[in-house]
């Protein structure tokens, strides 16, 4: 087992995650280009657009990087989530977790790459909710370096993360027509384990932990602990960001199932033609 000050020395480094991403960001789609020739007919597309007029092997490199470093989030917090449910409900706030640092520094460097990116990839990323989301995340993130809310990052840049590795695929395929003409199936299969597991996690899941959090940061407020052992406006600022986010994981709740429903909708009408067809025949 690492030593905490291992753990503790790694949470400082989310500069430097900061700057490999971006470093991978300019590095990834020169190495597509090299070794994709142009003509090439089941890949050349990555010399052209994405769907919204973007730069293909930037954004391509982007998924990948950031299917990457999602996925090692949400590996690390699940690897650690069944452990860290012997901290009693009354100390979750100020429970100190070694491996909180490695992940909070993670998120931070993550989300801050995340931030450059939206300017960085306007066409594809330049949404003012992301910009938003990025900033906010950033900003909590920075606090989990500190022995504070550990307990619960475990969830919210963890767990809730899984949603991410799917979507990372959908994403890909919304972007890439040809791509998603390549793997059907798999685009099919992507969009249902998203939908599905965003709302388990994220709609049902994290208004649940979100309410646990809220009871006992009100009775930090109300006994004064919080002054004792740090600010009392971290307290108000995770508790504004909360929720911020919860609304935005509804606002993206609705989105995905009006889109799910389309979906169905759609192939249960090309099924419908398919069927008609093959009769007349």
């Amino acid at each position: 087992m690492p030593n905490p000050n291992v753990w503790h020395q790694l949470g400082r480094l989310w500069p430097m995650m900061t700057l490999l991403c971006l470093g991978l960001q300019f590095i990834f789609p020169r190495l597509l280009r090299n070794s994709i020739d142009k003509n090439d007919k089941q890949y050349g597309w990555i010399h052209l657009k994405t769907r919204s007029g973007g730069k293909a092997a930037e954004y391509l490199s982007y998924l990948f990087i950031s299917g990457s470093i999602v996925t090692i989030c949400t590996a690390l917090a699940f690897y650690k989530w069944s452990d860290i449910q012997s901290i009693p409900a009354q100390d979750r706030l100020y429970a100190p977790i070694n491996e909180a640092q490695l992940l909070g520094s993670i998120m931070l460097g993550y989300q801050l790459y995340n931030f450059a990116i939206c300017f960085i990839l306007p066409k594809d990323c330049g949404q003012i909710a992301n910009y938003a989301h990025h900033a906010s995340t950033a900003f909590l993130a920075y606090f989990v370096l500190y022995p504070y809310v550990n307990y619960y990052a475990f969830f919210f840049v963890g767990i809730a993360e899984a949603t991410n590795i799917p979507l990372t695929v959908v994403d890909a395929c919304r972007a890439f027509p040809k791509l998603k003409e390549q793997i059907p199936k798999t685009n099919t299969m992507a969009r249902l384990i998203f939908a599905i597991s965003f709302f388990v996690i994220r709609v049902f899941w994290w208004p649940y932990v979100s309410y646990t959090f809220w009871l006992l940061s009100i009775d930090l407020i109300r006994n004064g602990d919080a002054t004792k052992i740090h600010n009392i406006f971290v307290v108000y600022i995770f508790l504004i960001g909360n929720i911020g986010l919860t609304l935005l994981q509804f606002f993206w709740g609705q989105k995905i199932l009006l889109n799910t429903w389309k979906m169905i909708k759609s192939d249960t009408k090309k099924n419908d033609t398919d069927g008609t067809l093959k009769k007349e025949e």
